[in-house]
Parts: structure tokens; sequence; C-alpha cells
């Protein structure tokens, strides 16, 4: 069922070891792999996940936790995938059936150099977002938190990111059309190499400080 499932949003299956617990306390479940017909594109030590009481008595799937551990991420797959499942969405409006998500040691390698994630929370109530991050990017700490809001039609993101010396925050609509404002902070211009894979890290240099409205 849970391979049903996860191929109704992307087309992946999933692995699973031994699976114990209950209803009431949750359920444990590891070793664990997701993977597509090339390759596996997530593995982990240990997966925790206890249902909505509530929404098993009504007949729903819903979970009321999703706590994921020891996580080995295909970074360039897993993107590809998401991307093409966003072109691909027709509806506009999120639908995710957990409420809350928590993912500790998770590591990956990205463009901009190996991620790793210590502890990040997602918290969904009424498909509105908020999001908690910590862990380091190129061996630099990194902290970030936001707010994804459903407002009628309108999409709307709160999000502030602390990466080395460096400090943004973007406030804004994201759909059904783009207007951002994105306030920047002591932004190393070197770094810019890390957002924007064209630019050298020679051609840049200095800190700067500011602001920048975006519109689509």
């Amino acid at each position: 069922r849970i391979n049903a499932v996860l191929s109704k949003t992307l087309p992946l299956g999933i692995k699973i070891g031994e699976i114990t617990g209950n209803p009431l306390t949750g359920y444990d479940a590891g070793p664990l792999s997701i993977h597509d017909a090339q390759t596996t594109i997530l593995s982990a030590d240990k997966l925790h996940v206890s249902p909505s009481l509530i929404n098993l008595l009504q007949g729903e799937l819903r979970l009321s936790e999703l706590h994921i551990t020891g996580v080995s991420l295909d970074y360039d797959r897993l993107n590809n995938l998401l991307r093409q499942k966003t072109a691909d969405r027709k509806e506009s409006t999120w639908n995710l059936p957990v409420d809350k998500i928590r993912v500790t040691n998770l590591r990956t390698t990205t463009p901009q150099g190996k991620l790793i994630i210590e502890k990040a929370l997602v918290k969904n109530k009424h498909n509105n977002f908020t999001i908690q991050l910590n862990g380091s990017l190129d061996e630099k700490r990194i902290k970030a938190d936001g707010e994804l809001l459903q407002e009628e039609d309108l999409k709307r993101i709160t999000a502030g990111l602390e990466w080395d010396t460096a400090r943004a925050q973007v406030d804004g609509v994201i759909s059904p059309s783009i207007s951002l404002k994105c306030t920047f902070k002591t932004f190393d211009l070197s770094k810019l190499h890390y957002l924007i894979p064209a630019v050298d890290r020679a051609d840049l240099r200095g800190i700067t400080s500011g602001s920048v409205l975006i519109s689509k």
C-alpha cells in the first residue's frame, strides 16, 4: 500500500526492513530505500511513523508525525524528479497527508558543496507549512526557517537564511505570480558561484548589503 501511495506521487518504489509497533505508539522500520528504475534515490537507517488516530477512525490514512534518521540522498536525481512533478502539477494547492516531518542526520552532495542537515522540522497545518533547518553547507554553518501559507488563490512565503557570515530574507507571493522582496546582509559576493554556477569564484569580490524586488 505504501508503494501504491508513493507511485501516485512520484515514479518511485520503496523497500523497508522489519516493521515493529502499533497504531498507539507508532511504527518503527529500517533500514529503508527509495528507488526509481535507475538508482537508489534515498536510503535511511530508521523510519518512525505515528498515524493520526482521528483520521484512522474516519477511514483516512494520515500521519501525525514522520521521523527519518540517518539519510543518504541522491540530490541531483531527486531534484530532477521534483522539477518534473512540479511541471506536471495542475492543481494550485498542496496536499501533504503528514502533520509533522522530522529529519535527523541527512547527508548529500549538491552543486554548492556537501550538505549536512543535522536537524530539520516541517510542520503542516491545513496545508500551511513552517520549516526549521540546522546544518552545514560546504563546511560552513547554515540555518534556515520559513513559512509557506495558502491564502485563497495565493501562496505566500516568508523565509530567512543564515549561512556563514551571510544573511538573507525573502518575503512575498510565489503563486499564481511571483512578487518577492529579497534582503541581503553582509553577503559575500565571492560566494555567488554557490547560487549561480555560471559565476566564477574570481569574478566578483566584496561584502554587500541591500535589497531587490523580483516579479514575474
